[in-house]
């Protein structure tokens, strides 16, 4: 593999170093003025870039970087695997004089030499798709954008007339030498911008296309959001002929970097609880909404609806605060959040009157006993290596007549009933992930010493999968329960 792209890397940066070099200065500035020219009629906010930092993958001679340098950004990265086109990059950065915020570099998008998370802004047009690993570029990208960064990709549709065409054309060219072809377009009289767009396709030694379904798929699973698709001015993908002529077409996408990181369940690693502050920059987005489901059902809202708007709501495992910033919309100011970490992002404190720093495991809450009026506790005890203690501490703090809600995995469910049965394990508990205490119904009530009552049980959504498709059953109804993964329990301290 290593040797694979070695020999791609040769072969395409001698053919792109010679097609982006060969622009004259005013074709140059054309395209560059394009970049500024299509984001206005996308209706992207050209302030937005405005002291970012910015990189372009795949720099070619450095269009971008300028466009980019000249919209206000305080750092622009060119990184492209030809060394003509990053020096005649350099070079028209100097005569513009850009170049104390833009610089072009030596570099693969297949291993982009940057840290983790370096750029608000990356954009990568027509680079990937000509690499023996376009997946592996784009997972490059995303590695080096931040959360909550922007991502402006392009890559070529499959399908259409022109494709056949231009793969027949690819054919020929293994016959005909690239400086012949050339040369040929040179006496016609073609400008070395159109040569660029004839010619690359037919010698590059890799041109990958995908389906819009493809690429959409990448997005989500690295954990875009917002993602948009642009259409291109020459043709409408939304029309028959340029499906016919062009079939997928340009695939142009703009995309946000959700601004927590989802780590897929195979690459989790459990962290011990005396561990995690050490582990904080790794784990922190994992918290962004994680009690979702309690609060999409709206029964939140209908629990606490009774309450006066300054009664005492105690959040255990309050994560990034989506919880609080529900409770605050709805009118409540009496709010305090507790966490083994400051898992907030900015903006969220203004939620809660007090947030505490705590091992819910160990340590004694600094709050007044018999004082809140509601605790929360949700999608947190299985959590805890010890929620015993938690439990007692929930206890202490309610007042007689408070509620108590504590949110959990379903141990009741069919699924875990089944999964159980045949393997001796439940749903959502391996070596791997956070979750560590398993409660059946009799070992739950176990917890309060006989000083609760329950007032209501809620379920979420239950659904089963057949043939690739999620059939959904509300957690109201007997087989919603049945199949549903999570429960509440509304508790009543005595």
């Amino acid at each position: 593999m290593a040797n694979k792209e070695t020999m791609y890397e040769k072969t395409t940066g001698a053919l792109y170093g010679s097609l982006f070099t060969a622009y004259d200065e005013q074709k140059f500035d054309e395209s560059a003025a394009l970049f500024e020219t299509r984001h206005k009629h996308w209706g992207i906010d050209l302030e937005w870039f405005k002291s970012k930092s910015c990189l372009d993958a795949g720099c070619g001679g450095g269009r971008y970087l300028v466009a980019l340098a000249r919209l206000g950004a305080s750092q622009v990265t060119g990184i492209d695997i030809s060394q003509p086109a990053v020096d005649a990059a350099n070079a028209r950065l100097r005569s513009r004089g850009l170049s104390n915020v833009a610089l072009a570099r030596l570099g693969s998008v297949l291993e982009l030499p940057v840290a983790n998370a370096s750029f608000d802004y990356v954009v990568s047009s027509g680079v990937i798709h000509h690499t023996p690993n376009p997946k592996k570029g784009f997972d490059e990208l995303t590695r080096v954008l931040k959360p909550g960064g922007k991502l402006f990709l392009s890559v070529y549709g499959r399908g259409g007339l022109f494709w056949m065409v231009n793969d027949i054309g690819r054919l020929i060219a293994r016959i005909v030498p690239f400086a012949w072809m050339e040369a040929f377009w040179k006496a016609l009289g073609v400008p070395a911008n159109k040569r660029y767009n004839y010619m690359d396709n037919l010698y590059v030694p890799y041109c990958a296309r995908f389906t819009q379904r493809e690429i959409l798929k990448w997005l989500a699973d690295a954990g875009y959001e917002n993602v948009r698709r642009l259409k291109f001015e020459r043709y409408d993908y939304a029309k028959l002929w340029s499906r016919f002529m062009y079939g997928e077409g340009w695939l142009q996408f703009y995309a946000d970097k959700k601004s927590y990181v989802h780590v897929p369940r195979s690459e989790m690693k459990y962290i011990p609880q005396d561990e995690m502050k050490a582990h904080f920059n790794e784990i922190k987005y994992e918290w962004k909404t994680h009690t979702s489901w309690f609060l999409r059902d709206g029964i939140l809202e209908e629990l606490v609806a009774p309450l006066a708007k300054d009664s005492l709501i105690v959040d255990l495992g309050c994560g990034s605060g989506e919880t609080e910033r529900r409770l605050a919309a709805a009118g409540y100011t009496n709010l305090v959040g507790v966490d083994i970490c400051n898992f907030f992002q900015a903006g969220n404190f203004g939620y809660l009157r007090e947030f505490h720093e705590k091992n819910l495991s160990l340590d004694e809450l600094p709050i007044a006993s018999d004082s809140a009026d509601v605790v929360l506790c949700i999608q947190t005890l299985e959590h805890l290596e010890n929620p015993w203690h938690c439990a007692r501490e929930m206890l202490r703090v309610a007042k007689p007549g408070a509620l108590i809600v504590v949110g959990l995995p379903n141990s009741l469910s069919l699924i875990n009933r089944l999964k159980f049965l045949f393997t001796g394990d439940v749903d959502n508990y391996s070596v791997n992930n956070w979750h560590v205490a398993w409660f059946s119904k009799s070992l739950f009530l176990k917890l309060w010493s006989g000083k609760v009552i329950i007032k209501r049980k809620c379920c979420s959504i239950g659904y089963i999968k057949l043939f690739n498709r999620k059939i959904v059953f509300s957690g109201k109804t007997l087989l919603g329960k049945l199949l549903s993964r999570k429960i509440a329990y509304v508790l009543v301290k005595l």
